[in-house]
């Protein structure tokens, strides 16, 4: 009885592991862009829209707010109210329109949502950064989130701008049986001002010939803060000592990469699946042939000496009978 419950538990189990997992609810709308870059002097003033369009079949109400964000080194965004941050530009951001009511899909309707930036007079040269967010209730009068999406707004205050970057560090990951390697790029923005960056991982052989090339996930790294850039490489060779160099580039705004920096690190590729599979192979012969000795018959040498032995005993008690 107990075996049987526990073979049908483990069936369950085994059953809604092998469940696909359920997709995730697609946002019902969309914005574009999902950046925006303006570059001005204090004192200037800009307006810019955000497009978006509603996915379903009915009319959805959005609502549109400012904060301000963070990116940590993991990549992953921290937001917070307007001002927080020291860096923030959401204060400067006015929405013309705070509630917006997106036409059902097949009107195929863009909804535009203008804003006016309006850079302060006294406002430090370099980066300032905010998130105009667009959000649509589940129901009306709750306070439940459907769908959230943000435009991220990177300021550029021109006067002394520093654009300066560099590769904190490369640390490559190899999985046990070495069939992919994650390579971790870490890039730090040591200017003022915000850096988009891109990039490749190229491996070379002992010989110096290229073996493979990654690229790395493009991202970017606001003032004074590291990001992490990732690229796998897939199915290298089985064995080895290879070179790992990584290249990032980057410059003055999203589109321009004329700077580049570089770093290296030399690993090596262990097979550690055929060693593994011999060295069990191995173990294993030995055990068979351990159980096969403990069970072998005993030999003629062995029989032959047991009666000499018994024969000894033999004559030894009729010694003693004799006597």
């Amino acid at each position: 009885m107990t075996k049987r419950i526990f073979l049908s538990s483990l069936a369950a189990i085994l059953f809604t592991a092998l469940m696909p997992a359920p997709a995730a609810a697609s946002i019902a709308f969309a914005a574009s862009p999902s950046k925006l870059e303006i570059t001005g002097k204090p004192g200037s003033t800009f307006t810019r829209s955000i497009g978006v369009y509603n996915r379903e079949d009915k009319p959805i109400k959005v609502r549109a707010y400012v904060m301000d964000y963070h990116i940590k080194s993991d990549n992953s965004f921290i937001f917070s109210p307007p001002g927080h941050e020291t860096y923030s530009a959401a204060n400067w951001i006015e929405l013309k329109k705070t509630k917006i009511l997106l036409p059902k899909k097949k009107s195929k309707e863009k909804v535009l949502v203008p804003f006016t930036l309006n850079i302060p007079t006294s406002a430090e040269a370099g980066g300032h950064y905010a998130v105009v967010f667009l959000e649509s209730a589940a129901k009306e009068n709750e306070g439940s989130i459907k769908g959230r999406i943000g435009c991220l707004i990177l300021v550029t205050v021109t006067g002394k701008v520093s654009r300066r970057g560099g590769i904190d560090d490369l640390d490559i990951t190899k999985t046990f049986f070495n069939r992919s390697i994650e390579n971790k790029v870490v890039f730090e923005n040591q200017g003022n001002v915000h850096l988009t960056t891109k990039g490749e991982v190229l491996f070379f052989d002992r010989r110096g010939n290229r073996v493979g090339k990654e690229k790395l996930e493009e991202i970017t790294a606001l003032p004074k803060t590291k990001r992490l850039m990732l690229a796998t490489w897939e199915n290298p060779p089985w064995y080895g000592r290879y070179k790992a160099v990584a290249n990032v580039y980057y410059g003055a705004d999203l589109n321009t990469f004329n700077i580049k920096k570089t770093t290296e690190k030399s690993f090596y590729i262990i097979p550690w699946l055929p060693i593994s599979t011999m060295f069990g192979v191995l173990l294993l012969s030995l055990f068979l042939r351990y159980r096969r000795i403990r069970k072998a018959p005993e030999t003629d040498v062995v029989v032959s000496q047991r009666k000499e032995e018994e024969q000894e005993e033999q004559e030894k008690e009729q010694e003693l009978i004799n006597n």
